[in-house]
C-alpha cells in the first residue's frame, strides 16, 4: 500500500524524531504547514499510516493519550 502525502509526511515527522513525544499541535505545524486544519486531521492521517504499517504499527508508533505520538521502532525490527 502506498501512502498519500500527509500520512507519509506524518511518518517522516515521527521517524526523524525517534523516541521524542510529538504533540498534535507540533504535528499540525510540521505536516500541515500554513494550512488551517483541525486536530482530527492528525487522527485521520494516523489511521491511514497505521493501516499501511499493519502488524508493525504498534511496534513503530506509540500513542500517548492526551499528549501525542512517538516513533519507537527499535533496532531489532
Amino acid at each position: 500500500m502506498s501512502l498519500s502525502p500527509r500520512p507519509f509526511d506524518l511518518l517522516v515527522a515521527l521517524a526523524t524524531n525517534p523516541w521524542r513525544l510529538l504533540s498534535r499541535d507540533e504535528l499540525l505545524q510540521t505536516v500541515w504547514k500554513n494550512t488551517a486544519v483541525e486536530q482530527s486531521s492528525v487522527n485521520a492521517a494516523m489511521a491511514v499510516l497505521r493501516q499501511a504499517l499493519a502488524d508493525d504499527a504498534a511496534a513503530i508508533n506509540e500513542t500517548v493519550p492526551g499528549r501525542g505520538y512517538r516513533f519507537v521502532r527499535s533496532e531489532e525490527h
